[in-house]
Parts: C-alpha cells; structure tokens; sequence
C-alpha cells in the first residue's frame, strides 16, 4: 500500500511540473557584416582560404551568387559563446557557416551566418539530447577578424 502511494505521489507531481518556457536571444545586435576594402575577387580568396585554415570543408561556393557554405564541424563553445537554453553547460556543438561575400561600389560587405547544433552528452545515463542553439556573434566575429587579418 505504502509503495502505490508513494508511486502514485511521484507520477501526480511528475504530471505537475511544467519545465520553463525557453525565450530565444535577440539578434539584432549580432555583429556578422564587415566592409573590406579589397576587391570582390580577394575578399572571396581571403574567404575560403581562412574557411579551410580553420579546418572546414566547402560544402557550397557559388561566387556568382557569392555564397559559401561548410559543411557542418565540430566544436566546443562556452555560454559566451552559443546560448542553447537552460541546461548544465554546453556540451559539443557543430556549426555549419554560410557566408555572403558581396560586390559593393568600391569594396566588399561579407556577412557570416552560423547554423549551430547542439548535443549534450549525459555521462550519467549515456543519452545525447539535441539542442536549439543561438549564436551570440562570437564565431561570425571571429571569422570576420581572420579573413581581415590575412
């Protein structure tokens, strides 16, 4: 008798409990576009070249449109970094970047997009739950920052 009230305890506040609406962060402040003062043809160079310099695989490069899409890669990012909700710390993520070179009058805009997946491992129980993740800018910067400094 004991153990079907406690069960029946368990399951009714197991039934209760209503987890936590997550609200995605806002990106309008998001910093993914530079100018570059170089012609289009070289700022698309410096762009692949610094993609394969940080270990990425090309997935996509239509210079015509000028798009460039990887292929997805793994890496570890901090809550600094991605937000993926309320969970105990980031786990592995993969990062998929698209990025836009475009022909301006006397330069070149480059915008970064990021596509980020999360996992988190659970050591615990072996399960890998997927996450929805949100850049915080911190890769599309850095990417920017790189294909500036060559």
């Amino acid at each position: 008798m004991k153990k079907s009230i406690i069960f029946l305890m368990v399951f009714m506040v197991g039934c209760a409990y209503n987890p936590p609406i997550y609200n995605r962060p806002e990106q309008s402040n998001l910093k993914n576009k530079a100018v570059l003062d170089i012609p289009f043809e070289q700022a698309w160079q410096k762009t692949i070249n610094t993609l394969f310099s940080q270990g990425y695989l090309i997935k996509v490069a239509d210079k015509n449109n000028g798009i460039i899409t990887t292929e997805r890669k793994s890496v570890k990012l901090n809550e600094t970094q991605a937000d993926c909700g309320n969970i105990w710390g980031l786990a592995y993520t993969k990062d998929e970047r698209t990025t836009h070179v475009q022909k301006a009058e006397n330069n070149t805009i480059i915008t970064v997009n990021t596509n980020i997946e999360g996992l988190f491992n659970a050591i615990a129980s072996g399960d890998t739950k997927q996450l929805s993740c949100y850049s915080l800018g911190y890769l599309e910067q850095d990417l920017i920052n790189n294909i500036q400094g060559d």
